[in-house]
């Protein structure tokens, strides 16, 4: 007689279990569990498929023809990432450069109803073909999205500006993240960049957070376009990253049409300022022209600092950056700023070639310590580092004395993207 006790007994895994389980587990193990049955395998998919990367040696067009054929596998993508080739960090350096234009963003996130984010990664940006004005045509509404960015263009390459509009336009995203171009790039656009957008907008262009960066002088910005079709009122956060410190009148006219709704605004200009002041320091009139005045209900104002807090040099000369030019953006602003979440400052505690050198020299910053202390309602400023430092305070502490002593200073341990 068999022994009870060797049969084959199957107690079911609640769905709900389960899926808390898979919640924990890596890749391989949604694999395997999606082979066990055909209630595992409608749970695992959830999990296998909620990222989903394409890779610099997979085709565009045949990750849309796989979507289009799997229908069941779409509906559980929740973050795209779009990679192409790159020969200083990829291995698939030697393929050629994946180039795609937005309607084809946008064709392939109708297979993906529950998309939430969407990220291009060493991808040119090219024009959209003419046939994609009929489908453009047939959309009702932006795609919306929680996150839409693109990172870097490959070597040597420019994105298409028109379709740099064409996705502000096309796509709705709660934060936008841009990277307008590869700051090493000798040469021309991809394509014409005075081509116009794929249409005059039919609904309104909202966008809570855009990010723009490296902004430079050869390459056009989609100021221009947000000054013209983005609803006032809309945007609440806005990070600028200057390569060059340049398209000022743009960016004014854009401050000027959405400043008055942003609460948080991020500028990276300091470096840029600092080539920029070589030849030409701005006058009085000039920072009053940027209109930054515009952000008046500002609860968090954050920027960088030309160079280190210290210097293995003692008397190391003081760049015009941080002694007048953050001082006078600064002065930009209405002394009445909300500023709830404070002031934050990034910068380096030491120059990075001798950040693990004991010995330092600390440059305080008398200046911008006082166009600070001008706001009413600054009660915190936070400095951001990009590296790790034993004595962050101390140098914090000699650097900015009064706010030290105020007790208005604090400090961030570990680099914190606004973006």
């Amino acid at each position: 007689m068999a022994d009870p006790r060797a049969s084959d007994v199957r107690v079911p895994i609640d769905s709900d279990i389960l899926h808390m389980i898979l919640e924990e587990a890596e890749l391989e193990t949604h694999k395997a569990c999606s082979l066990v049955c055909h209630k595992w395998l409608d749970i695992s998919r959830k999990f296998i498929f909620d990222l989903v990367v394409v890779r610099p040696a997979i085709p565009f067009d045949d990750f849309r023809l796989f979507l289009a054929a799997h229908r069941h596998v779409g509906v559980h993508v929740r973050d795209l990432h779009i990679h192409g080739s790159d020969d200083y960090n990829h291995p698939d350096g030697d393929l050629p450069p994946r180039r795609v234009d937005s309607w084809t963003l946008v064709e392939a996130a109708k297979s993906m109803p529950n998309v939430s984010s969407i990220q291009l990664r060493t991808v040119i940006l090219v024009d959209a073909p003419d046939e994609a004005m009929t489908g453009v045509a047939s959309l009702v509404g932006p795609i919306k999205l929680a996150k839409f960015s693109m990172l870097r263009c490959p070597y040597g390459y420019d994105h298409a500006s028109a379709s740099i509009e064409n996705l502000f336009y096309l796509f709705e995203a709660e934060t936008m993240q841009i990277d307008l171009r590869n700051s090493r790039a000798p040469w021309g656009p991809a394509s014409n960049p005075h081509d116009a957008t794929l249409n005059t907008p039919r609904w309104p262009i909202r966008h809570k957070h855009i990010c723009l960066k490296a902004i430079l002088d050869a390459v056009q910005t989609p100021f221009v376009f947000l000054t013209t079709f983005l609803v006032p009122g809309s945007l609440r956060r806005l990070h600028l990253a200057f390569y060059h410190w340049s398209h000022l009148d743009e960016m004014a006219r854009f401050l000027q049409h959405s400043g008055e709704s942003i609460t948080e605004f991020t500028i990276s200009f300091a470096h840029a300022l600092t080539r920029y002041s070589a030849n030409h320091k701005p006058s009085d009139e000039e920072w009053r022209a940027y209109n930054f005045s515009s952000l008046r209900n500002l609860s968090k104002l954050r920027f960088n600092l030309g160079s280190p807090l210290a210097s293995h040099v003692a008397d190391r000369p003081r760049l015009w950056t941080d002694t007048i030019g953050i001082p006078k953006f600064l002065a930009c602003f209405p002394s009445d700023l909300p500023l709830h979440d404070g002031v934050a400052i990034d910068s380096w505690y030491r120059t990075r070639a001798f950040a693990k050198q004991s010995l330092r020299y600390v440059t305080p910053r008398p200046e911008i310590e006082g166009a600070l202390f001008r706001f009413d309602n600054l009660e915190r400023v936070t400095l951001y580092s990009w590296s790790t430092c034993n004595d962050a305070e101390e140098i914090g502490a000699e650097a900015f004395p009064r706010l030290w002593k105020a007790k208005k200073l604090h400090f961030m341990h570990e680099v914190k993207e606004c973006c």
